[in-house]
């Protein structure tokens, strides 16, 4: 009887120990997904700041803005935060016939 109950114990403690080092291995897999996933967003986010940098660029070299209102959400559910940005912190060029035309003519006279 003694042998049985002892059987029987390390059949629990082995099904024990299998179950456990299964669930180490799930979590260590959800962890490494988990981590993936969060790299991949980053990547994401990364990029839309770039891009947003790259529009803002292209937005201050199309207008003639005295100030702009930039807002830099890191995400689509949050609220914009927009931030006044001074004329002097930019270098704004902008080509046109129309300038080139009225430099000439102020030239001629």
């Amino acid at each position: 009887m003694a042998k049985q109950f002892v059987k029987s114990k390390l059949k629990k403690y082995h099904k024990h120990q299998l179950m456990v080092s299964q669930q180490k291995k799930r979590e260590k897999e959800k962890k490494h997904y988990q981590e993936e996933t969060t790299e991949t967003e980053n990547e994401a986010q990364q990029k839309k700041k770039i891009e947003f940098k790259i529009r803002l660029e292209a937005k201050i070299m199309a207008h003639d803005y005295d100030y702009l209102t930039a807002s830099s959400s890191e995400d689509n559910n949050s609220s914009p935060a927009p931030e006044k940005m001074e004329k002097d912190d930019f270098e704004i060029v902008v080509f046109s016939d129309e300038n080139d035309e009225k430099d000439n003519e102020t030239e001629n006279d």
